[in-house]
């Protein structure tokens, strides 16, 4: 029988009196519980740019899409698709790319690891009614050539970027203290990612670079993907969370590198680098 929850703290109930607006969240890695933050970014595809911060003390990513998206700058644009694992899968996501016109592709559920090879080429099903539920119009998205190609395309956008944050950069934990206080940190992480990541850009021959500057700083031209996702920060581990990956851009979001893939919409934003 279910009974409804007792106001006030009980018996065992913990409290953290360093960081209060931190939260326990488990670990991916080891299947513990850390303090954590909830910390995301989005990725732009052809640059591997960070373009858009978000931090939260919430411990899942049910509610994540829609902060992520909003920490993009107007100038930069709005992704024309997203690409955002099972842990994003929730009404709010839903609304969030829907009021952008933000074409969606969102993982159902868990697959596994080891497809056979006739589920691997097996040809697109049938499209499902027009009274079908969001979720089995989502998973007959994702068995069509271009969902399959955009929601691949997540693995190698902002992986890469998480992981050089953490073992190149070596940021593994928060310094300071408060929900607000992190974020700042989190933004000058990321900009130190982006620094970096600039002065790479700058060594590839101007006829190779995934953009091209112009007479004019604000320039319109097809925009590249952008994917995002989420990394549980703790105070002392930090570890990258793999319950979410998702993304922002007028391409899709994702991580990925497929810098020619254009099957999104065809549209184009305003870019500013």
């Amino acid at each position: 029988m279910l009974t409804s929850p007792v106001p006030g703290p009980r018996a065992k109930d913990q409290y953290n009196f360093t960081d209060p607006a931190s939260r326990i969240m488990k670990n991916p890695t080891d299947q513990g519980f850390d303090q954590d933050y909830n910390a995301q970014v989005a990725v732009d595809q052809d640059s591997l740019l960070i373009v858009g911060t978000a931090l939260s003390n919430h411990p899942n990513d049910t509610h994540e899409a829609a902060p992520t998206l909003a920490a993009i700058p107007p100038e930069v644009g709005t992704p024309d698709a997203a690409a955002l694992d099972h842990g994003y899968w929730s009404p709010t996501t839903l609304e969030a790319c829907a009021v952008r016109d933000i074409e969606l592709y969102i993982a159902t559920g868990r697959e596994p690891h080891h497809q056979s090879w006739q589920d691997r080429f097996a040809s697109e099903p049938d499209p499902p009614p027009e009274d079908a539920n969001p979720q089995v119009k989502m998973a007959y998205k994702l068995k069509t050539a271009a969902g399959k190609a955009i929601y691949g395309a997540r693995k190698c956008t902002v992986e890469p970027v998480l992981g050089i944050i953490t073992e190149v950069l070596g940021f593994r934990q928060f310094s300071l203290r408060g929900e607000a206080a992190a974020a700042g940190e989190w933004l000058l992480v990321c900009l130190a990612f982006n620094l970096k990541r600039f002065h790479s850009l700058s060594l590839v021959s101007p006829e190779n670079r995934p953009w091209r500057p112009s007479a004019n700083p604000i320039e319109t031209r097809p925009c590249p993907h952008v994917y995002f996702m989420p990394v549980a920060r703790s105070r002392a581990t930090a570890a990258s969370s793999s319950a979410g990956a998702g993304c922002s851009s007028r391409r899709s979001m994702t991580s990925c590198g497929v810098r020619s893939y254009r099957l999104c919409t065809g549209r184009t934003c305003t870019w500013t680098w």
